[in-house]
């Protein structure tokens, strides 16, 4: 299921890109499908068609060495139920809803804090898009937030899904941000798991308006104001598809648009020092050479080159070789057993298709860094769940 997300995406995003430069029928921010020729959009098709080529190849390989490895190996092993008394699993459940209940208590207290600790900068900043909630640990606790749904049952379930919807409206109202979808993907999943299709499509609804509502409020001022938001709310929903359509030329011609911009006019620097402070998993006030200027990777002050175009501005070899990664990563989430991680990596991976295209590498390493770590745990409960009986 995953291996698709990529292909189908980069391929979508080309016909769009393609009908927005030749027609002009799809708007583009920045005016990207002025700036860039259909010459110079060719030469893109060609590097993501030669690449997609290579993931495909390449999850194959990765797919054919998962076979050859566990072709002659016969699994004896027994799913072992225990039975467990009604206290006992009441216990279970009790001391699991508290620790939910604690991470909730923690995840409330750090936006609440975020909110007042940078809120006098929200507003003296003179940014293209302003944010109160930006950062890793901001992500961090939305993905959190999105697997405390799966967690709980009854009446704590509602509770916390109430608060995935509160969050996710104050990430997407005060920083315009997508990151407000991440809590939403769990309640769709949940949702689906239990077989309440009719909340699913509430559910699938409500964040796809999200994300409408959170690209276009970027531009709204005034955001104390309940007025303001509730004739935002309003209008955002009578011009939900005006503001979806749009949307649509954001997600997917800009990505490829932008990616050739940066490459044709060399905008930015970004070399292999960049490239490795970018990859690496520690904080900057931990670790970031004297060298590294973070500024220089952007092509002016709302723009950046973008994870895509750093990549390939160091080297097209080491562009080919991410794609590589891209199909190891992706034939891992496929082989996930357990569903309601393999649901939640999958949905991150999409998400961070867009951001790698948009944002910078120092952003979107998080998501793959994140979804080994999933991996990880989906290999760990794989092992534990599935023990080989003892002969006696």
């Amino acid at each position: 299921m995953t291996k698709f997300v990529l292909v189908a995406y980069i391929l979508f995003s080309l016909i769009i890109s393609y009908l927005g430069v030749s027609y002009d029928m799809i708007p583009t921010p920045f005016s990207y499908n002025q700036l860039v020729s259909i010459e110079e959009l060719w030469g893109t098709v060609i590097i993501l068609l030669s690449s997609l080529l290579l993931y495909g190849v390449s999850y194959r390989c990765f797919d054919y060495k998962h076979k050859h490895k566990h072709k002659h190996k016969h699994s004896t092993n027994n799913l072992i139920s225990v039975n467990v008394s009604k206290n006992n699993h009441f216990f279970v459940v009790k001391k699991r809803t508290l620790y939910c209940w604690f991470f909730q208590l923690i995840i409330v207290l750090y936006f609440l804090s975020q909110f007042i600790t940078n809120f006098d900068d929200y507003l003296s900043s003179n940014a293209h898009i302003k944010r109160i909630f930006e950062g890793k640990f901001s992500q961090f606790f939305l993905i959190i937030q999105c697997f405390l749904v799966f967690l709980t049952k009854g009446w704590t379930r509602t509770l916390i899904a109430t608060f995935s919807l509160l969050l996710a409206f104050c990430v997407a109202w005060f920083d315009g941000s997508r990151s407000a979808l991440i809590p939403l993907f769990g309640l769709v999943i949940s949702a689906y798991m239990e077989k309440k299709y009719l909340k699913t499509t509430f559910f699938v609804f409500i964040l796809t308006y999200m994300f409408v509502f959170s690209m276009g409020v970027r531009t709204v001022d005034d955001k104390l104001s309940v007025f303001t938001f509730f004739g935002y709310l309003f209008e955002s929903l009578v011009n939900f598809f005006i503001i979806f359509a749009g949307s649509i030329g954001y997600l997917t011609s800009f990505s490829i648009l932008h990616f050739t911009y940066v490459n044709e006019t060399q905008k930015g620097l970004f070399g292999i020092h960049d490239l490795l402070y970018s990859l690496s998993p520690f904080p900057s006030f931990v670790f970031k050479p004297a060298i590294v200027n973070e500024e220089l990777w952007k092509i002016d002050s709302a723009r950046v080159i973008g994870g895509a175009g750093e990549i390939y501005r160091v080297s097209i070899l080491l562009f080919y070789c991410t794609f590589i990664f891209f199909a190891w990563l992706t034939n891992k989430i496929d082989r996930m057993s357990t569903i309601h991680i393999k649901l939640i990596s999958v949905s991150i991976f999409t998400l961070s298709m867009v951001v790698f295209f948009q944002y910078s590498l120092r952003t979107v390493h998080w998501f793959y860094y994140l979804l080994m770590l999933f991996i990880f745990i989906d290999y760990k409960l794989s092992k534990k769940r599935t023990i080989k009986p003892t002969i006696r």
